[in-house]
Protein backbone atom coordinates (compact mmCIF):
# COMPACT_ATOMS: atom_id res chain seq x y z
CA UNK A 1 0.00 0.00 0.00
CA UNK A 2 3.16 2.37 0.82
CA UNK A 3 3.97 2.05 -2.75
CA UNK A 4 0.72 2.54 -4.18
CA UNK A 5 0.90 5.87 -2.34
CA UNK A 6 4.10 7.19 -3.11
CA UNK A 7 3.77 6.45 -6.64
CA UNK A 8 -0.07 8.52 -6.31
CA UNK A 9 1.93 11.37 -4.51
CA UNK A 10 5.05 11.25 -7.62
CA UNK A 11 2.02 11.12 -10.01
CA UNK A 12 0.70 14.64 -8.12
CA UNK A 13 3.84 15.84 -7.65
CA UNK A 14 4.70 16.44 -11.46
CA UNK A 15 0.93 17.02 -12.15
CA UNK A 16 1.50 20.39 -9.68
CA UNK A 17 4.78 20.95 -10.80
CA UNK A 18 3.61 21.18 -14.38
CA UNK A 19 0.76 23.20 -13.77
CA UNK A 20 2.45 25.34 -12.04
CA UNK A 21 4.39 26.34 -14.79
CA UNK A 22 2.25 26.42 -17.20
CA UNK A 23 -0.10 28.46 -14.94
CA UNK A 24 3.50 30.76 -14.33
CA UNK A 25 4.61 31.24 -17.70
CA UNK A 26 2.61 29.77 -20.61
CA UNK A 27 -0.66 31.12 -19.64
CA UNK A 28 -1.48 34.92 -20.51
CA UNK A 29 -4.28 34.82 -17.35
CA UNK A 30 -2.82 33.49 -14.55
CA UNK A 31 -5.38 31.28 -12.35
CA UNK A 32 -5.97 31.78 -8.35
CA UNK A 33 -4.14 29.09 -6.47
CA UNK A 34 -6.75 26.99 -5.10
CA UNK A 35 -7.77 25.87 -8.76
CA UNK A 36 -4.16 24.45 -8.47
CA UNK A 37 -4.75 22.89 -5.48
CA UNK A 38 -8.39 21.65 -6.28
CA UNK A 39 -6.93 20.28 -9.29
CA UNK A 40 -3.98 18.04 -7.67
CA UNK A 41 -6.17 16.90 -4.87
CA UNK A 42 -8.37 15.36 -8.06
CA UNK A 43 -5.71 14.03 -9.41
CA UNK A 44 -3.85 12.60 -5.84
CA UNK A 45 -7.34 10.48 -5.57
CA UNK A 46 -7.86 10.22 -9.49
CA UNK A 47 -4.26 8.13 -9.53
CA UNK A 48 -4.69 6.63 -5.98
CA UNK A 49 -7.61 4.83 -7.22
CA UNK A 50 -6.57 3.54 -10.72
CA UNK A 51 -3.13 2.30 -9.01
CA UNK A 52 -4.60 0.29 -6.07
CA UNK A 53 -7.63 -1.25 -8.75
CA UNK A 54 -4.78 -2.52 -11.29
CA UNK A 55 -2.53 -3.74 -8.08
CA UNK A 56 -5.81 -5.58 -6.98
CA UNK A 57 -7.04 -7.00 -10.05
CA UNK A 58 -3.85 -8.04 -11.30
CA UNK A 59 -4.44 -11.36 -11.88
CA UNK A 60 -7.52 -11.36 -13.40
CA UNK A 61 -6.98 -8.85 -15.82
CA UNK A 62 -3.63 -11.17 -16.74
CA UNK A 63 -6.08 -14.07 -17.15
CA UNK A 64 -8.64 -12.07 -19.73
CA UNK A 65 -5.56 -11.33 -21.87
CA UNK A 66 -4.36 -14.54 -21.50
CA UNK A 67 -7.97 -15.99 -22.33
CA UNK A 68 -8.06 -13.36 -25.19
CA UNK A 69 -4.94 -14.18 -26.58
CA UNK A 70 -4.41 -17.64 -26.31
CA UNK A 71 -1.19 -17.22 -24.10
CA UNK A 72 -0.57 -19.78 -21.09
CA UNK A 73 1.64 -19.03 -18.60
CA UNK A 74 2.05 -21.57 -16.01
CA UNK A 75 4.34 -20.65 -13.43
CA UNK A 76 4.71 -23.80 -11.56
CA UNK A 77 4.71 -23.16 -7.39
CA UNK A 78 7.51 -25.66 -7.60
CA UNK A 79 9.78 -26.39 -10.48
CA UNK A 80 9.59 -30.47 -11.57
CA UNK A 81 13.02 -31.91 -11.39
CA UNK A 82 13.40 -35.63 -12.77
CA UNK A 83 16.46 -36.87 -10.74
CA UNK A 84 15.58 -40.52 -10.93
CA UNK A 85 15.79 -43.04 -14.45
CA UNK A 86 13.43 -42.71 -17.18
CA UNK A 87 10.88 -44.93 -17.27
CA UNK A 88 10.50 -45.54 -20.99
Amino acid sequence: MEKIIAFAIAITVLFFALKWVENRYLDTEQRPFKYLLRDATIVFVSSLAILFLTTHFDSHVNDFLAMLTGVKDVIPEKAQIFTGEPEF
